[in-house]
Parts: structure tokens; sequence; C-alpha cells
């Protein structure tokens, strides 16, 4: 069993060709997993609001979908030096965790997180193989780095 178990933190990036297992925990963030089954390497983001908001602070891009997405698929790229159509993708978090907006209402960041990475993983033609996103329990994820598996774990809810 791989003994390299690597921490994946909200507003971080992954790209690694090594026998790593990447772990992170998501609620309503989402990461986008990459894969290039060719140069046995993979990416990966953790990301907590789909877009870059006026009042963010530049240097945080990558905890915003529509930053930390075309930021990891250039790292990939760089990494692999294959095209992005060598790319496979996987998206998982966006649960519904009721968060709170400006005027009292409910807010699902999760599902505009899910949206923001399907349109623009579309907009560079990445493939999109798999999925574990919505509902509303958090989950555990592990990434398993020279495979591309990934393993997906729901968390209780608690009442």
């Amino acid at each position: 069993m791989n003994e390299n178990i690597l921490c994946l933190n909200i507003g971080e990036l992954i790209v690694t060709g090594d026998d790593v297992v990447i772990s992170t925990t998501l609620g309503s963030c989402v990461s986008v997993c990459l894969y290039s089954s060719s140069k046995k390497t993979v990416g990966i983001i953790h990301y907590a609001l789909p877009c870059f908001l006026e009042n963010s602070e530049e240097g945080d891009d990558l905890r915003y979908g529509d930053r930390a997405i075309p930021i990891l698929i250039e790292e990939m790229v760089k990494a692999t030096k294959e095209p992005v159509t060598g790319l496979k993708a996987k998206i998982v978090g966006g649960a519904n965790c009721f968060i709170r907006d400006s005027k009292g209402g409910l807010d699902d960041i999760g599902e505009r997180n899910i949206e923001m990475a399907k349109k623009i993983l579309k907009q560079f033609r990445i493939e999109i193989v798999g999925e574990h996103t919505g509902g509303d329990v958090g989950r555990k994820v592990l990434y398993y780095g020279l495979e591309g598996r990934l393993q997906v774990a729901s968390l209780t809810k608690l009442e």
C-alpha cells in the first residue's frame, strides 16, 4: 500500500507523476481532478467559490474556480507536454451546505461550483469521465497519482 499521502487544502493545486495518494475533504468546495493516461500524471485543485470577486485578494486565485481550473490545466499541459485534449477530468464535491447569501437567503455555492467546473472543462474540450457531486453531505477524497483512480466516501450528515 502507498504510504506517500499528500494533503490538499482549499486554494491548493498538486500536479504529480509520482506514486502518491492525494487526500482532501470537500463540502460545498469542488475538486477538479485531471489525468493523463499516456504520461501517468495527475493534477487536482480544491477551490471554494465559483468566481473571483471584486473584493478578493490577488494571489488567492486557486480559491476561485474561474481562475483555478485554467491554472490547473496550464500546469498539466506543462507537466505532460501534451495538448489538453489528451486529458480526462473527474469532478467531486459541491454539496449543498446551506450557506446564507447577503440577503439572508440560501445560496447554493456548491451547485455554482459544479457548474463552473463543467463550463470551463467544456471550453477547453476536456472530457469529463467521472463525477461525484451535489447532495447534502461532504466527501472524503483519495486520488491515486500513478493510476488516476479516484476514491470517494460520503461523510455522515450531522443533525
